[in-house]
C-alpha cells in the first residue's frame, strides 16, 4: 500500500525517516522530544539532500499543526517498563506500566488519514503481551507483518490499524 505523507514518532537520528523519504514518500514528518536528536536528526535529512521531503520537529508526538494527517505512522518506540528520568532514557523507557503507548494512541490516531495506519518496531525483549494489550484497548487491531532474529532478541515490525470502537 502506497504511503504518501509518513509521521516519523521519536525519530532519533532520522533514520527511518530518510529510509521512507528515500523509498518514495512524497512527505516526511518527523518528531522527537529530545533537542539533541532533533538536531542530529536535522543534520541527518540535510546530509541526505531531503530536506525539500522531509521536516523534522521537536514534539511528543505528533506535529503541533492540528490538521496535519498522514497515511503512515512509524516508529520505533520505547519498548521498555521503567520511568525515564532524562531525554536520552526516553527514547527506550516507555513509563512503569508502558503508558507511552497509550499516549501514543491519543496522540497519533486522530492524524490518520481513513485508511492511514502505523508501522511499529518492537522487540521480545520487551513485555509485549502487555504492550499489544494496551494497544488492543486503545482500539487498535494489530498483527506482525516482518519477524528478524538477530543475535540477542527478536526483532518484529507489527501493523496497526485503528479499530472502531
Amino acid at each position: 500500500r502506497s504511503a504518501q505523507r509518513i509521521l516519523d514518532v521519536g525519530t532519533g537520528t532520522g533514520v527511518l525517516a530518510i529510509t521512507a523519504a528515500r523509498a518514495g514518500a512524497n512527505s516526511v514528518v518527523a518528531t522527537d522530544v529530545n533537542p539533541s536528536a532533533v538536531a542530529c536528526a536535522r543534520a541527518n535529512v540535510r546530509q541526505h539532500g531531503l530536506d525539500s521531503r522531509i521536516v523534522v520537529e521537536q514534539a511528543d508526538f505528533a506535529p503541533r499543526s492540528p490538521g496535519a494527517h498522514f497515511d503512515l505512522v512509524i516508529c520505533n518506540p520505547p519498548y521498555f517498563k521503567g520511568v525515564p528520568r532524562n531525554h536520552a532514557q526516553l527514547a527506550y523507557m516507555g513509563g512503569a506500566n508502558l503508558e507511552w503507548f497509550d499516549r501514543f494512541t491519543y496522540s497519533v490516531r486522530p492524524h490518520l488519514t481513513l485508511h492511514g495506519r502505523a508501522l511499529l518496531v518492537l522487540s521480545d525483549a520487551a513485555d509485549l503481551p502487555a504492550i499489544m494489550e494496551r494497544l488492543s484497548a486503545g482500539g487498535w487491531a494489530y498483527r506482525v507483518v516482518a519477524r528478524r532474529d538477530i543475535t540477542i532478541e527478536v526483532m518484529y515490525i507489527v501493523e496497526l490499524v485503528p479499530r472502531n470502537l
